[in-house]
Formats: C-alpha cells, structure tokens, sequence
C-alpha cells in the first residue's frame, strides 16, 4: 500500500556519491504516489530545502524523471510523456555519467530510450548523498511513497549500455511478475 512500503539500503559507502551510475527495477504503479512524485529510488536527505543526493521517480504526465542536487542548480532530466504505464509492469533503467549536462542521463523503459522530455543543466558543487540513506520506495522523510509494485532493484556503480539495459529487460521479463498486487 501506499503508506508504509520502503525498503532501507543503509549507508554503505558502496552507495555513495555515485558520479557514474545506472539504477534499474521494475515497478508496476498503481497511481503517480504521493504528492504526484512517487519515489522510486532516493539517496538524500529528509527534507525539500537539502539539496544533496540524487531521486528517481515517476510525476505528472507518466514521466519517469531523474535528479541530482547540485549548490546552485537541480540536474534533472525527463522521459517523455506518458513513457510509463500505470497499472502494468514496466523495466526501467536511469544512466548517468557524472556530469552536470543533462544530456548524460538517459532513461529507459522496457529497453526503449524514453529520454525527450525537460532537461536542466547541473551548476555548483555536488550536493554529496554519503551521509544518508538508500531508498526504494519512499524518501527518508517518508514525503514521496511510491504507490504500487518495484522489484528486482539494482544499482550499478557503472553506467550500462542501451544493449545491455535492453539484454537485462529480455533476462528478467520471463520471471512471471504478476499484474494484481
């Protein structure tokens, strides 16, 4: 349900200050979560005015968005709309290569480049994530519950190729993942 499913990663320094990285799950929402900006992975800390760490989510229109706290200026990147489906199960899978350029983010859905939507540049220091917790589901401050199914999540310290995110969506789609929660 929509208020207490979280998973906590902890704070190990394996997930810190990720600067290359690839976040992959799969994730059946039932609606957009709470707020309209169900959280799917999130490594910051509690509140809306610390700007550190880095969100994955789902928001208005379907779009599956992706940000980086920097000092001065959000990094953040959109799919286009309607990129994710509510009420199925659905691959997802955020690249980011490290720099305050939109454009190395990537978002992918079901190995397609869902990429195309709102694009904001990065500027000032990287608001650093290491003193706070991994998250599936939820944000710390328990503001941002996703509403609906995510299994299978993985972080990669590393960003994969299109042909490997479209490799892993073929691996994993056979594991029978059921429509009804």
């Amino acid at each position: 349900d929509i208020l207490d499913d979280v998973i906590n990663w902890g704070n190990g320094a394996s997930l810190d200050d990720l600067m290359t990285v690839t976040y992959e799950a799969w994730i059946r929402p039932d609606t957009l979560g709470e707020g309209s900006n169900g959280n799917i992975f999130m490594k910051r800390g509690a509140g809306g005015s610390t700007l550190q760490g880095q969100v994955v989510f789902v928001t208005t229109s379907n779009v599956l968005r992706f940000t980086v706290f920097h000092a001065t200026t959000v990094l953040a990147r959109s799919s286009v709309n309607a990129a994710i489906t509510l009420g199925a199960w659905q691959h997802i899978a955020i690249t980011w290569g490290g720099s305050t350029t939109a454009t190395t983010i990537g978002l992918y859905v079901n190995g397609v480049d869902v990429t195309g939507g709102s694009a904001t540049n990065g500027a000032g220091a990287y608001g650093s994530n290491a003193n706070y917790n991994q998250f599936i589901g939820d944000s710390e401050g328990s503001t941002r519950c996703f509403d609906g199914g995510i299994a299978l999540g993985c972080i990669y310290n590393r960003v994969l190729t299109q042909a490997e995110l479209l490799n892993r969506y073929q691996q994993t789609r056979s594991l029978g993942l059921r429509q009804s929660s």
